[in-house]
């Protein structure tokens, strides 16, 4: 890493001075940082900018959609009561990202952080409606 120079520069370079210089501070915060965030697990702006781009490139080859499903209890340990699994209607902003209030189809949520997953392709997507209405043949792969 050494002898890169662009390597040495981007692991010597905070997450936040990157984004500024490269004028993505909107999408950043928007998108890129909370994802980033959730790869993971902490806060984009306490990264450098080599690992910033190591995010930014799991989202774009589709290492985001890999399969967690025999892992996701242990990563929820401790937490795992206040996951809730809802469709979200909408997502208003209460007071400029500090807030927010969480509509779904029959509750109404407020959080201080909102973390939405959805499957990686079409057919995911048909698997689990199909599962939440009852129809277990959808619960294995096709």
């Amino acid at each position: 890493m050494e002898r890169d120079p662009l390597l040495r520069k981007l692991v010597s370079k905070s997450a936040e001075d990157f984004v500024k210089e490269q004028n993505i501070e909107a999408i950043t915060e928007k998108f890129l940082g909370p994802v980033i965030g959730a790869v993971f697990l902490g806060d984009w702006k306490q990264m450098n900018a080599f690992h910033f781009c190591a995010g930014v490139n799991c989202l774009g080859n589709g290492s985001i959609n890999a399969d967690w499903s025999s892992t996701i209890d242990s990563l929820t340990q401790g937490f795992a009561e206040k996951i809730v699994i809802d469709k979200v209607i909408s997502i208003e902003d209460l007071n400029r990202g500090e807030a927010y209030q969480v509509k779904c189809e029959e509750h109404l949520y407020r959080a201080e952080r909102v973390v939405l997953s959805v499957p990686g392709a079409v057919d995911d997507i048909k698997r689990h409606a199909d599962r939440r209405d009852g129809d277990q043949s959808a619960a294995t792969p096709r």
